[in-house]
């Protein structure tokens, strides 16, 4: 009786220890910290401003199934295409959310092409990045610069 228990225990703490690393958690992170960061660090031309919940949905085919929690600017005149997001997916939906991040610099180009094409620049290199549950865009003269700055903010 006393070797099964021990031979139960065992195989209890092995699977515990097998289950506990699979699913490696992503960090949570403050979104509102990491784009206001970017927001205050890296050199914007036009100023930014807030893009609330309710017209989300108006730049960013996210839904509150997608997305835990996010942070938007966008250019406030319009005449430029800088834009910063950061986006906590649920999980399962990094991917999703990064599609919906893909297509929304696919729809700033359609937008500025011809409108302002010298802003094809910023769009070409934008800046995508996936890490955990967390999706960022950063639209901005200095890409490299950006991609730096949310590296470290995302470690």
């Amino acid at each position: 009786m006393k070797k099964r228990w021990i031979a139960f225990l065992l195989t209890a703490l092995c699977a515990a220890g097998l289950m506990s690393g699979c699913g490696v958690q992503a960090k949570d992170v403050d979104v509102a910290a990491v784009a206001d960061e970017v927001k205050n660090t890296i050199v914007f031309q036009d100023e930014m401003m807030e893009i609330e919940k309710d017209v989300l949905e108006n730049y960013y085919r996210v839904t509150d199934e997608d997305i835990e929690s996010f942070q938007v600017y966008k250019s406030a005149s319009g005449a430029t295409a800088e834009e910063i997001a950061v986006f906590q997916a649920k999980s399962g939906r990094a991917d999703a959310v990064k599609e919906a991040v893909n297509m929304r610099v696919e729809d700033l180009g359609l937008s500025f092409e011809d409108y302002v094409p010298e802003e094809m620049v910023k769009i070409n290199n934008a800046v995508v990045l996936v890490k955990g549950h967390t999706v960022a865009l950063v639209v901005a003269d200095d890409s490299d610069g950006a991609k730096k700055l949310l590296n470290s903010l995302l470690s």
